[in-house]
């Protein structure tokens, strides 16, 4: 019993140090908090008490009735409202310095790629690469220009690409040719060696003793051999027969 009595006193104390600033008086319904600390933005039920959030703080009301709250005063409110617009205006000024340094950085590296030496002797091909790349990480800086030259050279180094691949291919066909003619004129020439010794041995079998049925030049036909005569065959012995016998 004394326990529920302290309780009770304490939530009076409270309610009434809270709820100092403002005129809520003990034990208000919650449409008499409403009309002072305007609407609830939520609420939150635990058993038979519910807790209700104002802009001001919560107010917990059991039956209908304010049974304790947590209230900031105006001053408070004000101080809370002023810490939060400077901590937005903070965060903001970071992140426009942010933005500004990152553009400042943008802009040294377009400047710095347009007079680099090593930048500009790449590839058309990485060049374009590289203004792609750019403009997705600094989308505020314009690299148009740099993109249309960059794909102008680019298809400019495509086209002599491809010129010099055809190049190539008819090189490579002529030397084919090349090895082909050579060696057909090889073949030629031993032909013509061939040749030359078949006529020369035709000559020496025309101008000297050689026997022409060697010749290479002329068919000699020769008579086939007169086979031997057939060696006639014994004629068989007469059969002698028993003499007969005696009648």
């Amino acid at each position: 019993m004394k326990t529920r009595a302290l309780t009770l006193l304490l939530s009076l104390a409270c309610s009434a140090f809270a709820a100092g600033s403002y005129p809520i008086p003990h034990e208000a319904n919650l449409e008499q908090v409403t009309a002072i600390l305007g609407p609830p933005s939520g609420s939150l039920a635990d058993g038979d008490t519910t807790t209700y959030l104002f802009a001001a703080g919560e107010a917990s009301f059991k039956n209908d009735k304010l049974v304790s709250s947590q209230l900031k005063s105006p001053e408070e409110m004000a101080a809370a409202a002023k810490l939060v617009e400077t901590m937005r205006k903070e965060s903001s000024d970071r992140t426009e310095k942010a933005r500004s340094e990152r553009l400042a950085r943008g802009e040294r590296v377009r400047q710095d790629r347009a007079t680099d030496p090593t930048f500009l002797a790449l590839p058309a091909s990485q060049r374009l690469a590289a203004w792609k790349e750019f403009r997705v990480q600094y989308p505020e800086i314009s690299v148009q220009k740099e993109l249309d030259a960059a794909f102008r050279e680019w298809q400019v180094e495509g086209s002599e690409q491809r010129l010099a691949e055809l190049n190539a291919t008819v090189e490579a066909l002529r030397s084919r040719l090349a090895a082909k003619e050579r060696e057909a004129a090889d073949l030629k020439s031993d032909r013509d060696i061939w040749k030359a010794r078949y006529d020369e041995l035709n000559t020496r079998a025309v101008n000297t003793a050689i026997p022409r049925e060697f010749s290479p030049t002329v068919i000699v036909n020769i008579p086939a051999p007169t086979p031997a005569p057939p060696v006639p065959k014994p004629s068989p012995l007469p059969r002698m027969l028993p003499p007969a016998a005696p009648r």
